[in-house]
């Protein structure tokens, strides 16, 4: 959806967002959220907001080079 306030130029594209917890299943995860049923169907980011380690090396790492 656009959103546009009335302080910017021109609208800008925003998401509806969500939180819940990541919890095991076997070898991997699910979401722990529940979601309104208008959005059942979408496309849908999944985005990881804690530090991930791993990640924080590699981009540390490739800036040092």
């Amino acid at each position: 959806m656009k959103i546009r306030k009335k302080s910017w130029r021109k609208p800008r594209r925003m998401y509806p967002t969500f939180s819940g917890v990541i919890k095991a299943i076997g070898n991997s995860g699910t979401l722990d959220v529940s979601i309104p049923n208008e959005y059942i169907g979408k496309l849908a980011f999944l985005t990881v907001i804690d530090d991930d380690e791993e990640i924080e090396e590699l981009f540390s790492s490739a800036q040092k080079a």
